[in-house]
């Protein structure tokens, strides 16, 4: 909980001191409040200066230095134009926009004599982009992430796409058809007991490789889900800060989402996970060991070593330092879909569509009202703002407005 305004303060104060900082190299600049048209779509006189994308990266830098130490206004977008920025630069009447093909330098045409450098002003913005990316960006983050004013970018397929690669390539190698397994064939041929053995051996041994990746990835990409559902839950980012809850530990973030105990699914689920993350992911996060300490031999008289993560002994007495198919695969697939049928049609079915639509998730208090009103009508009404919001994405990715 944020309890007081005290850090706000604070943080504010740093931001007023840093942008005096900043100001330096644009002392020639001045806004240019008076100017309502500018200059790429107005048709006024001026010269048109292509600015080399080497010398301004970053668009939105030059957008922010014109914005914040200058106060200068943006002209709103128009056909192929994100922004414009009037402004006058030792006098001269200049703006600076965002174009489709780049950012495009415009200056008045002046009598005789008073010529403008352009790569010396372009500098000149440059310089001060620069000093705001090296502190004052971060006080701005800080300060947002303490409003709730941020945007948190989805990243879900990215995820998705390297749990289903290691699954897939878990499938494979159980089946024989891995590359360890075609290496051991290969390796091997010509020999009646050794090939068959090291392709088995081949075989369970890249399983495991693949299912420990499988099972690391699903839990990365269930935390992220977890984040990237804030709206569907009661999480309010102007009470409690955004960071605590992306800094929370897996399972602290699922019992917060889900308000501990309070969904009988949920935490049914809940302990599968935790049985899975003891099992599969924690020896491997962590050096080998787990809570349990199962990686760790014993000492037995007249016997030797021994883990102390024994499988169970059916019908084959084999002992397992760490667990292999025939103890858990195909189980981990089936509690991977059932948590994903649950996300899909549980408590967070609104945050899911959204997330699976590619958008990323604003967690400002104007979009979250949006996206709880929505979500709070059913499933047409979110579909609706999902499609309407999916096109205002592609409208200002094709500067099409």
């Amino acid at each position: 909980m944020n309890g007081s305004t005290a850090p706000q303060s604070d943080v504010q104060k740093a931001i007023e001191a840093e942008l005096e900082i900043c100001k330096k190299p644009l002392r020639d600049f001045s806004n240019n409040r008076d100017d309502t048209q500018g200059f790429a779509r107005s048709g006024k006189p001026c010269i048109r200066h292509f600015v080399d994308r080497a010398r301004m990266p970053v668009p939105l830098s030059a957008s922010l230095a014109l914005k914040l130490l200058l106060h200068c206004h943006d002209l709103g977008r128009t056909e192929k134009l994100v922004w414009e920025y009037p402004f006058t630069y030792q006098g001269v009447e200049c703006s600076i926009s965002h174009e489709k093909f780049g950012v495009r330098l415009y200056v008045e045409q002046t009598e005789a004599g008073k010529r403008i450098e352009p790569d010396k002003l372009v500098s000149k913005i440059s310089a001060a982009a620069r000093m705001m990316e090296k502190n004052l960006l971060s006080m701005l983050g800080k300060q947002a992430l303490l409003t709730g004013d941020i945007t948190i970018p989805n990243l879900y397929y990215k995820l998705r796409g390297m749990y289903e690669y290691f699954r897939s390539a878990a499938q494979d190698a159980y089946a024989g058809d891995g590359e360890l397994a075609r290496k051991a064939e290969v390796d091997d041929v010509g020999t009646l007991i050794a090939g068959p053995l090291n392709g088995r051996l081949a075989t369970r041994k890249e399983g495991l490789y693949a299912t420990i990746a499988m099972v690391t990835s699903y839990f990365s990409l269930l935390e992220h889900v977890l984040v990237l559902s804030i709206p569907s839950t009661d999480f309010d980012p102007s009470v409690e800060e955004v960071s605590s809850f992306i800094g929370l530990t897996l399972f602290d973030k699922y019992d917060r989402t889900f308000e501990k105990g309070q969904n009988k699914d949920a935490q049914r689920l809940r302990e599968k996970l935790k049985i899975v993350a003891e099992t599969w992911r924690n020896p491997y996060s962590h050096g080998g060991f787990d809570k349990l300490h199962k990686a760790i031999g014993f000492h037995v008289e007249g016997l030797g070593v021994l883990p102390i993560g024994l499988s169970s002994i059916t019908s084959t007495p084999e002992f397992h330092l760490f667990p292999e198919k025939d103890q858990g695969f195909d189980e981990l697939c089936r509690i991977f879909d059932e948590i994903d049928d649950f996300l899909s049609n549980g408590p967070l079915w609104a945050s899911i569509q959204w997330v699976t639509a590619g958008l990323d998730v604003p967690l400002d208090k104007e979009s979250l009202e949006k996206f709880r009103c929505a979500a709070e009508r059913g499933m047409e009404e979110m579909s609706s703002h999902i499609a309407h919001t999916s096109y205002l994405v592609e409208q200002a990715m094709n500067m099409e407005w």
